[in-house]
């Protein structure tokens, strides 16, 4: 059973005029940690980090950028960063180019990273040390989350190890190559415990509206998913988390 306990409530004007309250809540999937760093001073924030590299699959991470920054302008309080490893701008699979706000040495404490995936997860970012290194020490103290082949990067540096998890239905092969990882098919994402991962590309969308739901309400979920004009798959369950 979900353990649910409300921290604060915030009320912040939608940008059509609109008021919303939000319940920011912490869970046993994912909990929010401790608010004690110096820079998270005076009431509730949350930090999203969406992380980037050459050859990134474009709405992996442009999708989960949208919902939670949609989100932001609804909790105060809640903001969303991009980090590369060295900060220079990136390019996209069908060549969209990014300035990410940070590079690894200059990147703020984040509460929950999100690595997208794509050709460059598949082929360059699973192998490279400096990517593996970070994620592992964000990894080690706070949430992570991956979209499509990203949980090939989470899988190479041992985060799914004993877990349920997924990824796009064409790499699923390649992610039973990792034998502790628990292998799951035909679900849009798996929530367990700290570590969530999701399906092929747009169901990136539907675990971040999954992660907004789950911390800060339905009403919040509801808002942004209208805003989106988007509407989630039918067949969605979310099942009751595993506790490691």
């Amino acid at each position: 059973m979900e353990d649910t306990t409300t921290r604060r409530r915030t009320i912040h004007p939608h940008s059509h005029s609109h008021r919303i309250e939000a319940s920011v809540t912490s869970s046993l999937l994912f909990p929010i940690l401790s608010a004690d760093r110096q820079d998270y001073a005076g009431g509730f924030k949350m930090r999203v980090g969406i992380l980037l590299f050459d050859e990134v699959e474009e709405l992996d991470f442009v999708g989960s950028l949208e919902v939670f920054g949609i989100a932001s302008g609804l909790v105060e309080g809640l903001t969303v960063v991009t980090v590369s490893k060295d900060g220079r701008p990136i390019r996209g699979r069908y060549g969209l180019q990014v300035q990410p706000d940070h590079g690894f040495g200059n990147c703020p404490p984040l509460d929950l990273l999100i690595v997208p995936g794509g050709k460059g997860a598949r082929e360059h970012a699973r192998y490279d040390k400096e990517v593996l290194s970070f994620v592992k020490a964000h990894a080690a103290t706070q949430r992570t989350a991956s979209v499509c082949t990203g949980a090939l990067v989470l899988a190479e540096a041992g985060l799914l190890n004993g877990r349920r998890a997924t990824t796009h239905h064409s790499a699923i092969d390649t992610l039973r190559q990792y034998p502790q990882v628990r292998v799951v098919e035909g679900e849009r994402f798996v929530l367990e415990d700290r570590v969530a991962t999701s399906a092929g590309i747009s169901a990136g969308i539907d675990l971040a509206l999954e992660l907004v739901r789950a911390q800060f309400g339905d009403k919040v979920a509801a808002e942004v998913t209208q805003t989106m004009e988007y509407h989630r798959p039918a067949n969605i369950r979310v099942k009751e988390p595993v506790r490691m």
